[in-house]
């Protein structure tokens, strides 16, 4: 279950399809200077839906992986120590256009909410999903946290 959880918080992180820089750029292109020059100067602009290729690598480079990446390493630092856009794309991202999910297991049906759950350590992934990722997600994304709106975003976002 800790696995599934894992690849849930990998999952989550990738709504782009586009998401980081050039073919064969394994590294975090916000580490990079010029990613750090673009990022000093960047101003989202619109929502998801809204944005063309190059924008949304830019929101993914400029705010989803920063603020993802600081969740995630505080979450667990050793885990995360090398959080970059294979981390939720997975190494083969460029291959497969970015498309979601890419390798990582499907989130069961049952089992919500898992933050409740007996074993310590899903019950920690599952806490720190619901009430760090998940809202995180939904403020970048400008996505609902109602089941019942249109505009929803939950854990279905990014597993099938």
């Amino acid at each position: 279950m800790r696995r599934i959880l894992a690849d849930l918080s990998l999952l989550l992180l990738a709504m782009g399809l586009l998401a980081c820089g050039p073919a064969g750029d394994d590294d975090d292109a916000s580490d990079d200077d010029d990613a750090v020059d673009v990022c000093a100067d960047y101003e989202t602009e619109g929502e998801w839906e809204d944005l063309d290729e190059d924008q949304r690598r830019l929101f993914m480079e400029c705010e989803v992986v920063p603020e993802m990446r600081d969740l995630f390493q505080e979450f667990d630092a050793d885990e995360y120590s090398n959080f970059s856009c294979d981390t939720c794309h997975g190494a083969d991202r460029e291959e497969v256009d970015h498309e979601m999910p890419n390798g990582l297991e499907e989130l069961p049906m049952g089992g919500f909410p898992f933050s409740q759950s007996d074993d310590p350590e899903e019950a920690a992934y599952g806490e720190f999903m619901e009430q760090e990722v998940l809202g995180a997600m939904q403020d970048l994304l400008v996505r609902s946290s109602d089941f019942q709106d249109p505009e929803f975003f939950g854990c279905y976002g990014c597993h099938e």
